[in-house]
């Protein structure tokens, strides 16, 4: 009885085309921003020149209580700012801090939400023929650099709204993935 409910559900959903059949991604990194809009109202109180490494901590950007806020010493700033080495376009209150060495370090907060789900026919998507994918998602990357426990420079960069449909069209079907089974994996010298 329970076979015939269920081969009654799913070929009333492959007739209609419901598109809740077809699976769905969601990916986020467990931080507590939620919003391109939160994260960056955030970082607009960070201000240089007052604001101190323990502020900046209690307004989340710790990187040893959030995600994806990695550390970086003075090397890993200089090879930021100047990654040929030639001493030039650095900006000034950065350099002064590149010349402590020790101590001058950055945070370098990197957030990213990407979220996918298929759209479109469920009985074209399952047998292979069609899938139809909507992505959205934002970013907000960010660099506080510090010089003695005192955030010196601020910058930040991102895209507050992603988005993107992928339409994959597969004329055969389920027989397009045979290709590498007819023909066999390319193999070059």
């Amino acid at each position: 009885m329970w076979r015939r409910i269920m081969v009654a559900f799913i070929a009333t959903a492959f007739l209609s085309g419901c598109s809740f059949l077809l699976p769905s991604k969601k990916i986020e990194h467990n931080d507590h921003w939620g919003s391109f809009d939160n994260i960056q109202s955030v970082y607009e109180k960070v201000s240089p020149n007052q604001t101190t490494l323990d502020e900046l901590k209690k307004m989340g950007f710790d990187p040893y209580v959030a995600n994806n806020v990695k550390i970086e010493n003075y090397l890993d700033i200089r090879s930021r700012f100047d990654p040929l080495s030639t001493g030039k376009n650095i900006p000034e209150v950065v350099a002064e801090c590149l010349s402590i060495f020790k101590r001058c370090q950055a945070y370098v907060v990197n957030v990213d939400y990407d979220y996918e789900k298929r759209i479109g026919n469920a009985l074209l998507d399952l047998t292979g023929f069609r899938k139809e994918t909507m992505k959205e998602g934002w970013g907000f990357q960010a660099i506080f650099i510090m010089q003695d426990q005192l955030i010196v420079y601020k910058l930040w960069s991102g895209e507050p709204k992603r988005k993107a449909y992928i339409d994959e069209i597969r004329p055969l079907g389920p027989l397009q993935s045979l290709d590498d089974l007819i023909t066999g994996p390319a193999i070059s010298f």
